[in-house]
């Protein structure tokens, strides 16, 4: 059974939620920033404000994100594809789970291009291997004891898609299976 009409449908519903994602990745939303002293590994005290950040730190995940109808099987769908972490940025990750070193390190040097500031000198400073160490044992410790909160980007931009396009989609269903019963 051919579906001309149900993948120009699904063609246009995932333009849209693509474009959702991409702008939703991209907005400027209320952020927990937490002042936290420590003992050890605990937590002592926490201090969270709220700060208005976007969730795209180098625009790959944003610039990753596509779509591709699979018309192969009987019933056509849609799968989106996008970076593998953008599944962390997703569903968040929950407290007691630290992040792997080596993609932490990658984090840190290559995508965000994190520089070091030191207190005391009120300076920022070069990066060394001992203080590129300690930037990763601190923000794995925070990622451990707060998790990393989620930032939902493809399912709300999915559902909107799917409510904007969702008479669209039945009405294209329903002519190729009108189209396919006139053909035999």
């Amino acid at each position: 059974m051919e579906f001309k009409h149900l993948n120009e449908a699904l063609q246009t519903y995932g333009d849209r939620a693509t474009q959702l994602a991409k702008l939703e990745l991209g907005t400027y939303k209320p952020r927990p920033v937490r002042k936290t002293t420590w003992n050890g590994m605990n937590p002592q005290s926490t201090k969270v404000t709220f700060r208005k950040r976007r969730a795209v730190a180098s625009g790959k995940l944003q610039k990753s994100i596509k779509y591709k109808v699979n018309s192969k099987t009987d019933t056509p769908f849609v799968e989106f594809i996008f970076e593998d972490y953008g599944k962390f940025v997703e569903e968040g990750r929950k407290k007691g789970k630290g992040v792997p070193p080596a993609a932490l390190r990658k984090w840190i040097t290559k995508d965000r291009k994190l520089r070091y500031f030191n207190r005391k000198t009120n300076r920022f400073e070069s990066m060394t291997e001992g203080k590129l160490k300690g930037m990763m044992f601190t923000i794995n410790r925070s990622i451990k004891a707060f998790g990393i909160e989620p930032r939902p980007f493809m399912k709300p931009s999915e559902r909107k898609s799917m409510q904007e396009n969702f008479q669209a989609i039945t009405d294209a269903f329903e002519k190729d299976i009108l189209d396919n019963l006139t053909d035999e």
